[in-house]
């Protein structure tokens, strides 16, 4: 079950970590690969880029809620039943350190998206969600912070059209540095406040003694 701490968590963590994430978008639109595969890369993600444009055109309120079901809540339940819910747990058993884990599964979340010019961010989303799912014990909590992260830009695409808000998400704009380095220490600190609030799994343990079945407590992962 999912209570209070974890769902404002999840909505709270994406938003705290935008910032950061957009300085690693930067970062990564520098990155330089020989030959000819950064040309490749360009093309590819200009395509990408032209499809995403093309869904995120919304005359209507319609529009807007078949986006939303799209582009927020399908992947979400797709992507973190798939790679947090299978993978990440698959991982674990072999390797039994959430870090590591948490880490390999997000980087192979990116690199499934073969849009390799936001590798970085996308990757630091997936450690995000990695770490909500570990920590909470809930898929349903990552799921969530998907549909927010993914649904916050669809609906603020369409406020931008409709001419209600000034912010437009095409605009990349660095971000001032104070605001990377704050959202870095926020989101540090949320990551350690889930990891002292984590789901602990109770788990029968048969006594060898008396062979009676014991309580014990051990973390999720």
């Amino acid at each position: 079950p999912i209570n209070f701490f974890w769902l404002i968590v999840a909505i709270v963590l994406p938003l705290c970590a935008s910032p950061f994430v957009n300085f690693l978008y930067e970062t990564n639109q520098k990155l330089d690969f020989p030959g000819n595969l950064m040309e490749m890369i360009r093309n590819t993600e200009k395509q990408a880029e032209a499809v995403t444009k093309m869904f995120l055109k919304m005359p209507t309120v319609n529009d807007l809620l078949f986006n939303l079901f799209l582009i927020a809540v399908l992947p979400a339940i797709a992507e973190e039943f798939f790679f947090r819910g299978v993978v990440q747990k698959v991982f674990y058993e072999s390797f039994r350190n959430v870090h590591a884990v948490v880490w390999i599964t997000a980087a192979l979340f990116s690199f499934i998206h073969f849009q390799f010019m936001g590798f970085l961010p996308r990757m630091f989303l997936g450690v995000l969600l990695g770490y909500l799912f570990a920590y909470s014990g809930s898929i349903w909590v990552p799921v969530i912070a998907h549909v927010f992260n993914n649904g916050a830009q669809v609906v603020a695409a369409y406020l931008f059209q409709r001419g209600i808000i000034d912010y437009n998400i095409e605009d990349n704009t660095p971000a001032p540095y104070y605001a990377v380095v704050a959202s870095a220490l926020v989101t540090l600190a949320l990551i350690y406040i889930m990891q002292k609030r984590r789901y602990v799994q109770p788990q029968i343990v048969v006594n060898e003694t008396n062979h009676q079945p014991d309580r014990d407590d051990l973390p999720f992962v």
